[in-house]
C-alpha cells in the first residue's frame, strides 16, 4: 500500500509538472509551498527560490489587497473561482494572469492552503485595453470623443457637487474650416484637426479634457472652478493658440475658432443640457461675427476678439 501511494504521488507530481499552465499551492499567509516547472520559467527563478516566497509579494501593491480579499471570499461550499489579476515580473514588465483557486479548509473552516492553476493573458488583456480605447477615442486625433467625454463630464458634476465647485464645459468650432477642405482637400483638413487637438492639449491641466464630437468640433471640460471668470483665461489661451498660423504641407493657414461656455450648475445639472447650452452659446458667437466666445445666458454676453 505504501508503495502504491509513492506511486501515486509520483505520477500526480510528473503531471502537476509537465502541465503548460502555472500551478502553485500557497499557505494562508502567501507563503508558497510549492510551484511547477512552467511557474518556475514564468518567473525566471527555480522552486528552490520561489518555495518560501511570498505569493502576493508578485502582485502590483494597489492590487494587492483585492486579491487577498478574493481568496478570503473562498469558501468550504464554493467550487473553484476563476479571477484575473496582474502580475510583476522579475523584468519589472506587468504581466495578467487568469487563476483558477480552490482552498482547502481546516475543520473550523479556517483557510489553511490555496491551490491555484493560472495563465498568461496579458495578449488577451492588452487587446480588450486597445479595443475600449478605439470605442472611447477619435480615430484621427486619438482624442476622447463623445462616449469618453460624456462619461468624465458625469464623474465631474459628481465631483463638483461634493466640492460645491463649478464646472465649465466649452464647445469649440473652428471658423470656415469647410472653405481649407473645399480649397486643399479634406488630407489638409484632417491635418488642421490634428495640429488643432495638440493646441487644444496644451492649452488645459492634465485634469481637464478635450475631445472631439465630430468635423471640427471640439469640447472641452474644464473642473474645479471657483467663478464663472475662471473659465476666461483657458479661453483666452485657447484662442491665442489658435489664431497662430498653421503650416500645413508648406502652406500657412490662418484659422480661427468660436467658443461657447455652460457652467454648472448655473446653466444646467445635467450632461447633455450643458453640452447643448455651450453649442448654443457658440453659436451666438459665431453669428457675431465668429473669432469670439460666449457665456451661455445668464451670462450670455457676446465677447469679441480675447
Amino acid at each position: 500500500m505504501e508503495l502504491a501511494l509513492q506511486a501515486s504521488e509520483e505520477r500526480y507530481r510528473k503531471l502537476v509538472e509537465d502541465m503548460p499552465v502555472l500551478v502553485c499551492r500557497f499557505l494562508a499567509d502567501g507563503t508558497l509551498t510549492f510551484v511547477n516547472e512552467r511557474y518556475c520559467q514564468y518567473f525566471e527563478k527555480t522552486a528552490e527560490e520561489l518555495v518560501g516566497e511570498n505569493f502576493f509579494n508578485f502582485i502590483p501593491e494597489d492590487e494587492r489587497e483585492d486579491v487577498r480579499q478574493h481568496y478570503l471570499s473562498l469558501n468550504p461550499d464554493s467550487a473553484t473561482i476563476t479571477y484575473e489579476h496582474q502580475v510583476n515580473k522579475p523584468n519589472g514588465r506587468l504581466r495578467w494572469q487568469r487563476w483558477t483557486d480552490r482552498a482547502l479548509f481546516d475543520m473550523h473552516g479556517q483557510p489553511i492552503e490555496y491551490q491555484s492553476i493560472g495563465e498568461d493573458i496579458t495578449a488577451r488583456k492588452l487587446m480588450e485595453i486597445r479595443l475600449r480605447e478605439m470605442a472611447l477615442h477619435d480615430s484621427l486625433t486619438e482624442l476622447p470623443n463623445r462616449r469618453l467625454f460624456d462619461e468624465r463630464l458625469d464623474q465631474a458634476l459628481q465631483r463638483a457637487k461634493r466640492k460645491v465647485n463649478l464646472v465649465a464645459v466649452f464647445f469649440a468650432d473652428l471658423d470656415f474650416f469647410k472653405r481649407v477642405n473645399d480649397r486643399f482637400g479634406h488630407e489638409m483638413g484632417d491635418q488642421v484637426l490634428k495640429e488643432t487637438a495638440l493646441r487644444l492639449l496644451k492649452c488645459i491641466r492634465a485634469s481637464d479634457t478635450v475631445a472631439r464630437m465630430g468635423g471640427d468640433e471640439f469640447t472641452i471640460l474644464v473642473e474645479d472652478l471657483k467663478h464663472g471668470k475662471d473659465a476666461l483665461p483657458v479661453v483666452e489661451k485657447i484662442m491665442t493658440a489658435i489664431r497662430q498660423p498653421y503650416q500645413v504641407n508648406d502652406q500657412s493657414l490662418h484659422i480661427t475658432i468660436s467658443i461657447g461656455i455652460s457652467l454648472y450648475p448655473q446653466d444646467a445639472d445635467q450632461c447633455e443640457q450643458l453640452i447643448i447650452a455651450a453649442d448654443r452659446a457658440m453659436y451666438q458667437a459665431k453669428d457675431a461675427g465668429k473669432d469670439r466666445f460666449a457665456f451661455f445666458a445668464p451670462y450670455s454676453d457676446i465677447c469679441p476678439r480675447a
